[in-house]
């Protein structure tokens, strides 16, 4: 039969090392690699082309991912998706690599009109990777637009249009549905076919990702391909984010030598190759042996409300030697929070950048690069409506930002040379950290030296060689000496017992509370005791009385040990580059339902368009209780002992402490806006001053004062106006939102800032080329270059400030560009 043909030697050549190609090795990588490493990685394993699949933090690294592989003779051989900063660099490095792109189900009455309608939809992208000298390739990924023979009909219909170009990417891992019948679905794929990527094989995806030799069906499948007289490219995959790149790529490489051995000659292929091991998700350590680092593995302090609230200012001096990885400075919460915030260095250039996902636009970007091994003074100023960057006292970037709508606050640590959840760290050492209430006055001179005063909220020194944070003569920080590194505590049957014991001779129920309330730790914003607390994660008040005291001492310290299904966080990763998070509320077979830990929002994903489904655990970050002393550590516990012990309640102290605690925010009172003292203020009828809020603080101290439990948090003064309006003189954001610049005739030329095709020209000449003005082009009179150009439209404004928010925005569609370069002579620009 054919099947138990063997094939020809030369037959296999197909599966030989020199035509594979890396696929899904840059977002799934546990080793988090930089250009440079990945580059060098692919020419160790001997495998010369790339696929590259990118998330949005990728974007930076582009043009160093295809100067790395320049450098080391890596084709680039395929791009995911579409994105106008690397087609442009294609162009530049004359580069044309297959551009590969889902397809969708376009909807319509029959199959007739669904093929129309995805052929037109991809007509676009036809036609311009057509310009380009691309293929491009229409790539399986379930639904519709992954059967076989709809790829096949949008292909023939597209070629049709004069588009020979378009073919068909195929990828086992999206294929589990025609095992079955892979012979006659490659047989009618087989003209189109750009590339196939394998994939270990088991009947109903189990698992998804599999090595390939590690099936029960990809041997027979492989062999059909050989069959077939397939002469293209193979791809092999990583895909999955627990795996360093390099072992997952070797696993398929000898995997698929082994199935190529064994089709050749039955037994010949020896044993199967080894699984490789999971990454322990630890930061990278890159210094070399002997080397130190003031922040090691990254510390986590306590958070705090006030390095949540701008006007604030964060100051560090920091040596960093490699470029080639993120580098996390200081982060506050976890990247879930709206109030996160971090300041790092990018992947690839090692510019300076703050990321703030709660505002608009969320990167504040540099252009800046500080990772060469010399320390460096560094700073930002965060304040309401704009972010500004300092490099040894010289301002980098300013940039105007605005607050997001939405979103959920979950509040949690400081991380320091790392990120609050983990997973990124930092390469080179940090002397200190300062943070500040308020906007500083950012001196010329690098601040190589800093101290506490009356403008500072956190300060953190690290001596070299030591783990703990210390505090200059005379002056004492924020948190103790007795702070100990973040790192991973492994477990510790004694450690837990010697807790348990002292806690009950040694602990303090009643300081527990009031770590417990405590916003720094943040423990009541997530647990609910009673009325009090949040819902993210399990109900606490009667912990004691359905848990062990050793079990609990264990979720202390090591939360991801063990977790209760239902508050197991999962991450959906969609075909759309989407990540979401939370805890799954329903699972079938068409769909998955995620409910966000903090906001208890619903998203139901449906399963086509799920490209990865990972368990992530626990939302409490480890090393929560880093920070504490062990008095602290013990009166927690003891507090937690006492919570539905014997079926008592709380004592009513104990609810008093909870009730007053500052994680529902401040205490609330009845006040009136009318001045206590109206002869001191003779405007106060005025109708400009109809809501403003008279003498607030007094109004305060005179109700908080007589009160027997005085609150942790009082309220911040709601403002001149009460808070109803955001600026005195009763004037709102929508007061001043106006459409009138963009329904005026702009002519043929605007001046300002530009924002397009991914770039931000400070004074760019915007005009209107061409007798019918059919052409627009940006001038940048710094370098006397044209450095966007776009037809179908001009430049638009936004509806912000009248018009005056945002600059020159490109209306229409980018065109390419030649390439051009600045004069090396100095200029100076006239008009």
């Amino acid at each position: 039969m054919a099947q138990n043909r063997i094939p020809e030697p030369d037959n296999t050549a197909i599966l030989r090392q020199d035509n594979l190609v890396a696929w899904c090795i840059v977002p799934f990588d546990a080793a988090k690699r930089g250009p440079a490493e990945r580059a060098r990685m692919l020419k160790e394993l001997g495998i010369n082309r790339s696929a590259y699949d990118w998330r949005a933090e990728h974007v930076p690294t582009f043009e160093q991912e295809i100067l790395e592989y320049q450098k080391h003779g890596i084709e680039f051989f395929a791009f995911w998706n579409v994105h106008e900063d690397a087609f442009a660099l294609f162009e530049k490095y004359k580069l044309q690599p297959q551009i590969w792109q889902t397809l969708g189900d376009p909807g319509g009455d029959d199959q007739a009109a669904k093929v129309e309608a995805a052929a037109q939809q991809k007509l676009a992208l036809a036609k311009r990777t057509k310009a380009m000298g691309c293929k491009l390739g229409l790539y399986n990924h379930g639904g519709w637009g992954g059967e076989p023979r709809n790829l096949v009909a949008v292909c023939q219909r597209l070629r049709e249009l004069g588009h020979d170009h378009v073919g068909i990417v195929y990828n086992f891992h999206h294929g589990h549905g025609h095992i079955a019948d892979w012979s006659e679905s490659l047989k009618i794929m087989l003209p189109y076919l750009h590339c196939l990527n394998l994939n270990g094989m088991n009947d109903r995806a189990q698992p998804k990702i599999l090595g390939i030799g590690k099936g029960t069906h990809e041997a027979e499948m492989i062999r059909t391909i050989l069959d077939s007289g397939y002469d293209g490219r193979i791809g092999i995959l990583d895909h999955r984010d627990q795996l360093d790149a390099r072992d997952s790529l070797l696993e398929n490489r000898d995997g698929l030598q082994w199935v190529r051995k064994e089709i050749e000659k039955p037994g010949s292929g020896g044993p199967r190759p080894v699984d490789p091991k999971p990454v322990d998700p630890k930061p990278i350590e890159s210094r070399p042996s002997g080397a130190t680092s003031a922040v090691d593995r990254g510390r986590l302090v306590p958070g705090s409300d006030a390095y949540r609230r701008p006007p604030i200012t964060v100051e560090v001096r920091a040596t960093l030697d490699r470029r080639d990885q993120y580098n996390i400075l200081v982060a506050s919460d976890t990247k879930q929070s709206i109030d996160h915030w971090e300041l790092f260095t990018m992947n690839g250039s090692g510019h300076l950048t703050a990321y703030l996902p709660g505002w608009q636009p969320d990167h504040i970007r540099s252009d800046v690069m500080i990772c060469d091994g010399q320390p460096h003074a560094l700073a930002m100023t965060f304040g309401p409506d704009r972010v500004k960057l300092y490099v040894d006292g010289r301002k980098v970037a300013d940039q105007a930002i605005e607050r997001r709508t939405g979103g959920a606050r979950v509040p949690g640590s400081l991380g320091i040379g790392r990120l609050v959840e983990g997973g990124l760290g930092c390469s080179g050492t940090i002397d200190w950290v300062r943070i500040s209430k308020g906007l500083r006055e950012i001196p010329n001179k690098p601040v190589m030296t800093a101290s506490r005063d009356e403008a500072t909220i956190g300060w953190w020194q690290f001596h070299p060689n030591d783990s703990k944070p210390a505090d200059p003569p005379g002056e004492h920080s924020e948190h103790s000496s007795n702070s100990v590194p973040a790192r991973e505590l492994p477990y510790d049957a004694e450690l837990v017992a010697g807790l348990v014991r002292d806690s009950r001779n040694l602990g303090d129920a009643a300081r527990g509370a009031v770590i417990f309330s405590d916003a720094k730790v943040a423990c009541l914003s997530c647990h609910k005791i009673g009325d009090h607390g949040g819902a993210v994660g399990p109900d606490l008040s009667a912990v004691a009385k359905d848990r062990p005291l050793a079990h609990i001492v264990e979720s202390v310290l090591w939360p991801k040990r063990e977790v209760k299904p239902e508050f197991t966080t999962w991450r959906i990763l969609t075909v759309d580059n989407e990540i979401i998070t939370g805890y799954k509320a329903d699972s079938t077979e068409q769909n998955v339902t995620l409910r966000d830990p903090a906001s208890g929002k619903l998203t139901t994903i449906a399963r086509d368009d799920i490209e990865e489904e990972l368990v992530g655990g626990s939302v409490m970050p480890d090393g929560l209780t880093a920070a504490m002393t062990r008095q602290q550590q013990l009166d927690l516990i003891r507090f937690l002992s006492e919570l539905g012990r014997d079926g008592q309640p709380l004592s009513p102290a104990l609810q008093q402490m909870i009730a007053h605690s500052q994680m529902h925010g401040p205490a609330e009172f009845d006040f009136t806006k009318q001045p206590l003292a109206p002869q001191r203020w003779p405007n106060s009828k005025h109708p400009v001053n109809r809501d403003r809020v008279y003498e607030f603080y007094t109004k305060q101290a005179e109700h908080f004062r007589g009160q027997h439990h005085v609150p942790m948090l009082l309220p911040a003064s709601p403002g001149l106006d009460g808070g109803q309006h955001g600026h005195f003189g009763n004037q709102t954001e929508g007061d001043w939102a106006s459409n009138r610049w963009n329904e005026t005739d702009l002519g043929v030329v605007q001046a300002g800032v530009f924002r397009g095709q991914g770039l931000t020209i400070p004074r760019g000449v915007c005009v209107r080329l061409g007798d019918n003005q059919e052409l627009s082009a940006c001038f940048n009179p710094d370098t006397l270059t044209y450095d966007a150009v776009w037809s179908d439209g001009f430049v638009s404004f936004s509806t912000s400030r009248h018009g005056f928010l945002g600059g020159l925005q490109l209306q229409g569609t980018p065109q390419p560009r030649q390439q051009q370069t600045a004069p090396e002579q100095p200029f100076t620009y006239r008009g």
